[in-house]
């Protein structure tokens, strides 16, 4: 049967019988008593069992989608296990007005770059730097972006900023405090190429756009060692997200014009680049790199930002038909943090997925509600109930390809987690089955 030996599996006691018929022939069907009709009335015996053989690996995730998401990542950070990972954004810009009059020989003074803060990953002690560009190709914002891609942008830079990360602090401006946000002044050369654009490239923001294509907003790499840096979270759609350009002209002083980062208008999308991984641990490049995949029987890895999945398997599941069929009570599938004192935060929630090998698809138990389906981090573990899924494979219904295990939000919260492999001696990955079968 391939079976673990079943000193772990345990038979509930035939006396119960008719207290357990009672409760599996309740009025209403529910997950708890899937399948229960497949196998006679009597005689019967419900198992629980945790010792199904699984086999789990993880694998480099090719890419993710990340145009125009509620949230958007920007910096450089070495993790001691994944190494380093860094984020950088392209995105248009929009005028406030469209027209705008900025009178006769117009002089950009300055420009003041803001963007909100919404959180980070990693430590904001050590100072980051970021640069901007001017972007040279066309963005659109009904194209679909992922996080491997990046456009072509000027190599002259328009300006760059060096800055210890304040996530959490206000900003005081004059009298007036305002929520956390990026801050700095910019050179005046992109406000010179507005205030001195032909009246055809501002009578629109489709003309703005192809005039001036956007920014690319490039961070350094400045994470040179284990837990330097940290990945900003940042939120263009705020109104504090803008461009402030101050002018004069012949006429007057002290002028000001918006342009903005927030407008709901503009394409943008987000690069993650891992470094090929170069600096992870010497167990996460054997694995992961090296195609090592018997290391998955110890530990497995997942990391948001196109960063890396989990492959589960159950080889040996049909072994549990090959006499009778089972009625599957409960399937539950078992993950534990392999470091949960670790400071840095495991990912709050886990999806899975059913997988043919080709595509994804969603799990039958996924129409319960998000209560029963589960995947919650509850320390130090995950659950997932998959009673439907486990049903369908015996039954044949689902093919036996197993499943594919993600981070939630990956495209807008940099967050891993390393979990204990289905061989570890303690707190192991495990599918816990209760099931019916017949006692004959």
């Amino acid at each position: 049967m391939n079976l673990k030996p079943t000193t772990s599996c345990i038979i509930l006691a035939a006396a119960g019988i008719v207290l357990l018929f009672s409760f599996f022939t309740s009025c209403k069907k529910d997950p708890q008593t899937l399948g229960f009709d497949l196998v006679e009335n009597n005689p019967l015996e419900v198992v629980f069992c945790d010792t199904v053989t699984v086999v789990a690996y993880s694998e480099l995730e090719d890419s993710i989608r990340t145009d125009e998401t509620t949230y958007n990542l920007l910096g450089s950070f070495y993790d001691p296990v994944f190494g380093k990972t860094s984020a950088a954004i392209f995105t248009q810009i929009s005028l406030s007005t469209t027209n705008p009059d900025f009178g006769t020989n117009p002089q950009c003074d300055s420009l003041v770059f803001s963007l909100q803060y919404t959180g980070y990953y990693g430590d904001t002690t050590a100072t980051q730097t970021i640069r901007l560009y001017e972007i040279t190709e066309n963005l659109y914002l009904d194209t679909v972006y992922y996080s491997f891609q990046t456009v072509t942008y000027d190599a002259t830079e328009l300006a760059s900023y060096t800055f210890a990360p304040h996530p959490n602090d206000s900003v005081l401006i004059d009298t007036t405090y305002y929520e956390p946000h990026l801050r700095f002044t910019m050179p005046p050369a992109l406000g010179d190429k507005i205030l001195t654009a032909p009246s055809t490239a501002v009578d629109s923001n489709s003309s703005f756009k192809e005039y001036f294509k956007g920014l690319a907003i490039l961070p350094d790499d400045i994470a040179t060692a284990p837990g330097v840096g940290a990945l900003l979270y940042f939120n263009f759609y705020a109104n504090i997200s803008r461009i402030n350009l101050y002018y004069h002209n012949d006429e007057e002083d002290s002028l000001s014009y918006r342009i903005a980062l927030n407008a709901t208008s503009n394409a943008r999308f987000v690069h993650f680049d891992h470094s090929g991984y170069e600096q992870a641990d010497a167990l996460f490049r054997q694995q992961l790199l090296q195609g090592d995949r018997s290391l998955g029987s110890e530990q497995v890895y997942l990391q948001s930002n196109a960063g890396v999945k989990t492959r589960i398997k159950f080889p040996h599941l049909l072994n549990l038909v090959k006499d009778n069929k089972i009625a599957i009570n409960e399937a539950q599938l078992i993950f534990y943090n392999r470091d949960p004192e670790s400071p840095y935060d495991p990912p709050k929630e886990l999806a899975l997925y059913g997988t043919n090998d080709s595509t994804l698809f969603y799990l039958e138990d996924q129409s319960e509600d998000a209560d029963y389906f589960d995947g919650n981090y509850n320390k130090p573990r995950y659950r997932f109930r998959i009673s439907r899924y486990i049903q369908g494979v015996l039954l044949g219904e689902q093919d036996n390809t197993g499943l594919y295990l993600f981070t939630t939000g990956a495209s807008t919260n940099a967050t891993r987690v390393i979990l204990n492999g289905p061989e570890t001696s303690a707190d192991r990955m495990e599918l816990r089955l209760i099931y019916t079968k017949p006692n004959i």
